[in-house]
């Protein structure tokens, strides 16, 4: 996000879809605390469906280096460790995402059909 960046203007990784609902972080303290938080899991719902659908709600992921967020050079992406084209989001803290493997649980917080991750 640039310093200029407005929750309604659309997102700076060139998604079309407003700031707000895509990469803007959440802002539930336990949430964001957490050393091994996935942002991006908004605009990616799709993904995060197909997933659950294949793999259900826990499932095993990897971190790839990608340019998928539209950024100049690759960037540490989380990804389904059994189809690395299904991208979850990417890390927050990428020097804490050092292993080659990760559990993933799926969790919808708020029941209403939206899902976020927990490694």
């Amino acid at each position: 996000m640039t310093s200029t960046q407005k929750v309604n203007d659309k997102c700076d990784c060139g998604s079309g879809i407003k700031y707000k609902k895509c990469c803007k972080p959440l802002t539930i303290p336990h949430i964001n605390d957490e050393p091994l938080c996935v942002e991006g899991t908004l605009r990616l719902q799709n993904n995060l469906l197909i997933a659950k659908s294949k793999y259900g709600s826990i499932f095993n992921a990897t971190i790839i280096s990608t340019k998928y967020f539209g950024d100049d050079e690759d960037i540490p992406t989380l990804v389904c460790k059994d189809d690395i084209k299904l991208v979850l989001g990417k890390p927050r803290h990428p020097e804490n995402f050092t292993n080659n493997e990760y559990k993933i649980k799926l969790i919808d917080r708020n029941n209403c059909g939206l899902y976020s991750i927990e490694v």
